[in-house]
Formats: structure tokens, C-alpha cells, sequence
């Protein structure tokens, strides 16, 4: 997975990947990929922005990869008050 790569195919995601849903040039979504239906070109993630779980559909959305925060690759917060 490339930061900010367009997704082409539910194929190329999995659990976990971190992902932003674009219309119309705005961020309407993003969050971690929980579950997907390559087969329906669909994939579920639990949305940060409404708290959420969302069903989205590929075809309706210009879905990127995004890297992980510092925060969800060590599971420690970090401070970023100096």
C-alpha cells in the first residue's frame, strides 16, 4: 500500500487498511477498512468522521489509502505538546 494511492479494486484492500472516501473533491470519510465484497465491489469501514460503521461502494467514491498516525502503529499516544 502506497500513501495516498488511489484504490482501483476491493481486491487491493484489507482489514485495516487505512482509507479516505473523496466525492467532488471532498473528504466525506475515512478510517480503517473492516470487512470487504470484492466480488460487489463494496467494502465496510468504521467511519472516524461520523463514529460509525459505512458501507461504501467503490464506483461512488475515489477511495486513497492514507498512513497510519504515529498513535494507531505503536498502540501508545503520543504527545504532541512541547
Amino acid at each position: 500500500m502506497a500513501e495516498n494511492a488511489v484504490v482501483r479494486t476491493c481486491d487491493d484492500l484489507v482489514p485495516e487498511d487505512r482509507v479516505e472516501a473523496r466525492a467532488d473533491g471532498q473528504l466525506l470519510h475515512c478510517g480503517a477498512v473492516t470487512e470487504t465484497a470484492p466480488h460487489l465491489g463494496m467494502f465496510w469501514m468504521m467511519d472516524t468522521v461520523t463514529t460509525s460503521r459505512k458501507l461504501l461502494i467503490l464506483s461512488e467514491f475515489e477511495i486513497v489509502w492514507v498512513s497510519r498516525t504515529a498513535e494507531e502503529l505503536t498502540g501508545a499516544r503520543v504527545d504532541t505538546q512541547a
